[in-house]
């Protein structure tokens, strides 16, 4: 399983659209208007999601440079997992 990586394009005509990719895939859908930011983007990762066969929780975090987010399956222990918990580095 990998992460899914969104972002806001436009296409050729000005149209918004959400691209969502994988290293497995790539899927792009239109923008739709009716919904929030974060509503197109979690849309169009849980189409890419459920295209691969991917199930499972899903959480989001935007993306380093602000042009979208990362969604990452939290439903299966994945090796190398960590839990942060105060003081565990020996700050606050």
């Amino acid at each position: 399983m990998q992460a899914i990586v969104t972002r806001y394009q436009t296409d050729a005509n000005g149209s918004g659209q959400v691209v969502a990719k994988c290293a497995a895939r790539r899927r792009v859908d239109a923008w739709d208007h009716g919904a929030g930011v974060y509503q197109n983007h979690a849309d169009t990762a849980f189409r890419l999601a459920s295209s691969l066969g991917w199930t499972g929780r899903w959480v989001a975090g935007g993306s380093p440079d602000g042009s979208g987010y990362v969604f990452v399956n939290v439903e299966r222990p994945q090796e190398g997992a960590f839990f942060v918990v105060p003081d565990s580095y020996g700050e606050g």
